[in-house]
Formats: C-alpha cells, sequence, structure tokens
C-alpha cells in the first residue's frame, strides 16, 4: 500500500526543512486515507493513492486535514477526487488569511447625519404605520 512505500521512504532519509511540512502533509494523507477507506468501503488502487499523494503533499498539513474533513461533508457518497480535496484546501486557506468578517467602508458622521436626512419621512412613515411615537 502506498503508506508502507511512504514509511520506507521515511526511514531510508533525513529531514531537512524543506521536506518536514510535505512529511506531515503525507501523514495527514496517511490518516484520512485509511478514515476514507472506511467511510466510503471501496478499494483503491496503488496508483490513485500515489496520484493523491503527488497532488496533496505541497498543501500545509493543518490546512489538509480541514479540506479532507471539508471534502468528506460534501461527498457524502463516493471518495472525494484530489481536485475537490484541493478546491477545499483554497477555501480554508482564504478562510485562515481572510476570516469571514466582512469589511465594510467606514462611514463618517456626516454621511450618517445625511443618511438620516434622507430617510426622515420613510422613518416617519414607518413608525406611524406602527403606531408608535414619532422621533424625538
Amino acid at each position: 500500500m502506498a503508506h508502507d512505500r511512504q514509511l520506507k521512504a521515511e526511514e531510508s532519509s533525513e529531514l531537512t526543512p524543506q521536506t518536514k511540512p510535505a512529511k506531515e502533509s503525507l501523514d495527514v494523507l496517511a490518516d484520512w486515507w485509511a478514515l476514507y477507506g472506511q467511510i466510503y468501503r471501496d478499494d483503491p488502487t496503488d496508483l490513485l493513492a500515489q496520484a493523491y499523494r503527488e497532488m496533496l503533499q505541497h498543501v500545509k498539513p493543518e490546512i489538509l486535514h480541514k479540506a479532507f474533513m471539508r471534502a468528506a461533508k460534501n461527498s457524502p457518497r463516493f471518495r472525494p477526487t484530489p481536485g475537490l480535496i484541493l478546491e477545499a484546501a483554497e477555501l480554508e486557506s482564504e478562510f485562515l488569511l481572510v476570516g469571514n468578517l466582512i469589511r465594510y467602508p467606514e462611514v463618517s458622521q456626516a454621511e450618517r447625519d445625511a443618511a438620516l436626512e434622507e430617510t426622515k419621512e420613510q422613518r416617519w412613515a414607518l413608525r406611524q404605520k406602527l403606531g408608535l411615537k414619532a422621533d424625538a
């Protein structure tokens, strides 16, 4: 199995700072590969494992883990393809960089006052309709 070949390769080579993230990503891939085997009850080939490895080894481990989880949620019946996992990784990367906070432009006090003046009649009509007291 692909994981066995990965272990043999790791035993025979020294880890450098450049290969350590790739090794950690491959560890995440190996864990999820076994888990996907249980979830999807399929019998993937060694060639498929190699394709996943080649396409996903550059993704940071923490992002790859979240991407596998997102892909599993979005693909309940079939094993997600490496492309689907990469798309999920891109989404996770964006959330990591930007977050889900929407940034609105700053509004000055003059703009607020102008907006209140502009909507004064509409606010008054709505208050009348709702049976509320007029603006102070």
